[in-house]
């Protein structure tokens, strides 16, 4: 399995291509607004350009708020998507308390879920 390649196994029991998942049971998200961790990353980034390629509006959490914000310009000049960045660290409290606040407040039907071990996660409104 190759994780850049987009191949994702979970203790051996089964193999995916997550970009082939998203292909084969997303047509478009155009319309949605999804949040991605980890984005300056190999494979936050690359879930984001494959998201914004699907047409979905981005919320880039990150805690490296000059990287981000460099890859916004480019997903914005690349695909003309919305996209916006939130500094947070999720394994800080008080990071993970604003950010939630901020993003209920925001986005109503926005959450946020999944293990902190997972590089990038989605949450679809």
């Amino acid at each position: 399995m190759d994780a850049l390649k987009g191949e994702c196994s979970i203790a051996g029991i089964f193999a995916m291509n997550v970009k082939e998942w998203l292909k084969n049971n997303t047509s478009s998200l155009v319309g949605k607004t999804v949040a991605v961790t980890g984005t300056t990353g190999g494979l936050g980034n690359e879930l984001c350009r494959y998201l914004a390629e699907l047409g979905a509006s981005l919320i880039l959490l990150d805690r490296n708020y000059t990287r981000s914000s460099e890859f916004r310009d480019e997903l914005v000049a690349e695909y003309g998507v919305k996209v916006e960045c939130i500094t947070v660290d999720l394994e800080d409290c008080y990071h993970l308390d604003k950010f939630v606040t901020y993003t209920a407040s925001k986005y109503a039907t926005a959450g946020v879920t999944g293990p902190k071990s997972v590089s990038a996660y989605v949450s679809v409104d």
